[in-house]
């Protein structure tokens, strides 16, 4: 890549343009598209410069002495929050091996910046103690504003980690929350030519550079999916390679599991770009999603399956737990699309089954004492599981007891992550309002409309009951969709989770149809991150009329 040679050219002296076909060699230098004027031939041979500018100044370098940025943890402290890095993050950031971090050579911001990342994720965390860890985040925060780093890599690595830290309420404005530093990252990345696969060719740390890309590919596609925001990259905008096994300098589960997050992920991807650009909501549209779901769960290797082949659980291991539930609460999304799409109903089969799903494997890293190892969006799952259990209306006691114990499980859970996690006390204020709104509004269901409802309630009841032909539709045109799908999607064993009986249409009542679907009349409902913008409309569980929003209020 070269330098702009003037300034008379109207562009200006800080300005990096690569040679033509490439800019695989130096991530130092900015790249710059071949579409663009700043591409010519004859300026291909014009070396890259280095910046006029002064790396720090003198009151930088005092600022960073002040507050000792660059003073590490003592040993045994260092050791603890390395090794806590590498047991509870590394699996969903991947930015440094072992060996980096070995190295006596290794930049005082990354180590800063995994301390940080590793005290987040410790049990003295979970109880409001994160003291230590905002200290960290100010002295990696300040490192990287003073330009500390040269070495654009381990700048990178370390706004990376800088996306674990979620401390302010989400329904705020702010410069230090994940989105931020996520969107910092990628504009970084997009510099240095992540974006683009040719810049991975022949390098010795592209596995590294491949796992930095993808760790932010996942935090912008999990971001825009909760916020209902625009991708920071479209799919289009970029050509790198999905990460692979061999991108880790030694394959084990926590390699495997950021593999397969990655895959998951880009459906909470295909989602947010559907809602963000308003797109369609086509049948096509959801079945293609529903491939994605159903190959990304068929594919998954047995060493990170929840169960073995006989059906029997594997050893417990949160990482594994948190990856499904991600892939559950991506069937709750994607039956959100759908409903929106058919504008009748306020909840589904699917969306119950994984949100009971979701609901058990958090009581289960409870159980286990590990709610303090979960990141930061675990509140979302929460939140987004809540929904179809407020929704399921049923008759049925020990089914309705049993959505009441899920509740509290999911609110429980929530109030013990608000003391890390700003957005927990934001949606567990919502999920109460969102259940009293509904609470009231079936207390003044008029006896008349469910008289009206219920000869079509019984004939989608035999729909879900019968799923032999899909194909088939009800008397009002409506089929519910991908019911021929619904064992696919949840390939687990009947015990998993109590909804997991809704499968099998042996069982008496199987969904009580006529109590669980229960619409809304002209109410919209808007379940998301604490956002009260109207492109969230993908999140909308019913569509008819424009009536308040559950997020018009301050919580």
């Amino acid at each position: 890549m070269v330098q702009s040679p003037t300034a008379s050219d109207g562009i200006g002296d800080d300005v990096v343009v690569p040679p033509p076909p490439s800019n695989k060699s130096n991530l130092s230098s900015s790249f710059v598209g071949a579409h663009t004027l700043l591409v010519h031939d004859a300026l291909k041979d014009v070396e890259v410069t280095t910046a006029t500018q002064p790396r720090l100044t003198s009151q930088a370098r005092s600022a960073l002495q002040f507050v000792e940025a660059d003073v590490l943890p003592k040993p045994p402290l260092l050791a603890a929050l390395t090794e806590s890095y590498f047991q509870n993050v590394f699996h969903r950031y991947p930015v440094a091996d072992r060996a980096h971090l070995a190295d006596p050579e290794c930049p005082t911001l990354l180590k800063q910046a995994v301390c940080m990342a590793g005290s987040l994720m410790r049990p003295s965390s979970s109880t409001g103690g994160l003291a230590l860890s905002q200290s960290l985040y100010e002295k990696t925060k300040m490192m990287l504003f003073f330009n500390h780093e040269q070495d654009p890599v381990t700048s990178l690595a370390a706004l990376c980690l800088l996306i674990c830290w979620s401390g302010n309420p989400s329904n705020s404005s702010s410069l230090d929350c994940p989105w931020q530093w996520t969107g910092t990252a990628i504009r970084l990345a997009v510099q240095m030519g992540l974006h683009k696969e040719v810049t991975y060719t022949n390098r010795p740390d592209a596995g590294r550079l491949r796992r930095l890309w993808w760790t932010l590919m996942n935090a912008d596609r999990l971001q825009a999916a909760c916020f209902g925001r625009p991708l920071g990259l479209r799919r289009s905008d970029y050509d790198t390679r999905m990460p692979s096994a061999a991108d880790f300098d030694r394959a084990d589960i926590s390699s495997l599991v950021f593999v397969h997050y990655a895959g998951v992920i880009a459906v909470w991807g295909e989602i947010a770009d559907v809602g963000a650009r308003g797109f369609p909501t086509t049948g096509a549209v959801i079945e293609g999603l529903t491939d994605m779901l159903c190959n990304w769960v068929a594919e998954l290797p047995e060493e990170i399956c929840l169960f073995d082949q006989t059906g029997s659980r594997r050893p417990y291991r949160q990482s594994i737990s948190e990856l499904h539930m991600v892939y559950s609460v991506a069937i709750i999304l994607v039956e959100a699309l759908s409903i929106k799409r058919h504008e009748q109903w306020s909840t589904s089969l699917p969306a119950i089954i994984a949100a009971a799903f979701v609901t058990r494997l958090i009581e289960e890293v409870d159980c286990w004492d590990e709610l303090n190892l979960m990141s930061s969006t675990t509140t979302f799952y929460a939140m987004a599981a809540s929904i179809p259990l407020i929704y399921h209306r049923t008759s049925n006691p020990e089914r309705r007891a049993k959505r009441q114990e899920g509740l509290l499980t999911l609110c429980s859970a929530l109030e013990r992550m608000s003391p890390r996690w700003g957005a927990a006390s934001v949606l567990l204020g919502t999920i109460r309002r969102i259940r009293n709104l509904v609470e009231q509004q079936a207390a003044h269901q008029p006896q008349q409309q469910q008289q009206q409802q219920q000869p079509q309630e019984q004939e989608q009841q035999q729909e879900h009951q019968d799923s032999s032909d899909p194909a088939e539709t009800t008397q009002s045109g409506f089929t519910p969709p991908r019911a021929y799908r619904h064992r696919e999607m949840f390939p687990f064993p009947p015990d998993i989770c109590p909804d997991m009986a809704l499968l099998h249409p042996s069982i008496d009542d199987v969904l009580d149809v006529g109590d669980m679907m229960l619409p809304l009349g002209d109410e919209h409902l808007l379940w998301s991150y604490g956002e009260s913008q109207t492109y969230l409309d993908h999140f909308r569980l019913n569509m008819f009329g424009d009536g308040p929003s559950l997020m018009d209020e301050a919580f």
